[in-house]
């Protein structure tokens, strides 16, 4: 895995920065951010943020489920998957870097390259419990849906540094809960081999902190085609979500000055499938 953040931006000078908000905290003698940035020199920075990530490693989980058929057409079905525990081995390196370009022509950098870290952990992901019926309709359909239960809040770590799992895990328990996803369906047969579908799915936010908000939604809509053991299917799915991200905190009082950028997850996929059964 690589991510790069980049941020380009101006730092203006006393002046401007005083006409705009004589009450900014920069032009403020009073406070500590007063020479922050040297608000008495005007000047253009890029800064950057880089990081690199490999893992590699194995894991075994189980799923157990049962389903009933109270009638011919209904299928009631429950199951429960086990944690998957991994054994991995990770490697990373990040970068961090300021340039400032200053109005004399000169500029200065500040670079903080990291060295490769390498070390082995266990990992153990959250269990799901799901329960879901479908029934199946004489004309030539059926009805589906899906609800599962995914326990964030008990994926854990170890590894050699003891004190290190503790503060990870009680990270994860303190910002984690469980979330319930769900997802319905249905699919009519139109003509003998052709038929329409539809569906929805949601994705709920496995955050304990009622204002972040991490859920998604799927609609998806599609047409299908029999013969005999030859079939195609054609499926559109959009999916959508929507959160906020701090790229960084800054160093001051509840990091209230940080920045916070609100992002849409917006994915339109068209699926085509093609296949014969044996």
């Amino acid at each position: 895995m690589n991510r790069l953040f980049t941020e380009e931006g101006s730092i203006e000078n006393y002046g401007y920065i005083f006409q705009q908000n004589p009450n900014s905290r920069f032009v403020d003698v009073g406070n500590d951010d007063y020479d922050l940035y040297n608000p008495l020199l005007e000047s253009d920075f890029v800064f950057d943020d880089e990081y690199w990530s490999n893992t590699t490693g194995n894991g075994i989980n189980a799923k157990l489920g049962v389903i009933f058929k109270p009638v011919p057409q209904l299928n009631i079905g429950v199951s429960a998957t086990t944690p998957t525990w991994y054994s991995l081995t990770n490697d990373y390196e990040d970068y961090f870097g300021i340039t400032n370009y200053l109005v004399d022509g000169t500029e200065s950098s500040d670079e903080s390259p990291g060295d490769p870290v390498y070390y082995d952990y266990n990992l153990r992901t959250p269990y799901k419990l799901s329960a879901g019926l479908a029934y199946i309709f004489d004309a030539g359909g059926l009805l589906s849906a899906d609800i599962d239960y995914v326990d964030y809040a008990s994926l854990s770590m170890s590894s050699d540094d003891a004190s290190y799992d503790q503060g990870f895990n009680n990270g994860i328990a303190d910002t984690y809960t469980g979330a319930v996803n769900f997802r319905v369906g249905g699919e009519y047969l139109i003509a003998p081999q052709f038929m329409i579908r539809a569906g929805y799915g949601y994705t709920g936010s496995p955050y304990k902190d009622k204002d972040i908000d991490y859920s998604g939604q799927t609609i998806s809509g599609g047409l299908g085609y029999r013969m005999n053991n030859f079939y195609v299917d054609l499926t559109y799915q959009n999916f959508q979500r929507s959160d906020s991200r701090i790229p960084y905190l800054l160093d001051d009082a509840a990091g209230q000055y940080s920045p916070v950028v609100d992002v849409k997850n917006q994915r339109h996929n068209v699926l085509l499938s093609v296949g014969v059964k044996f």
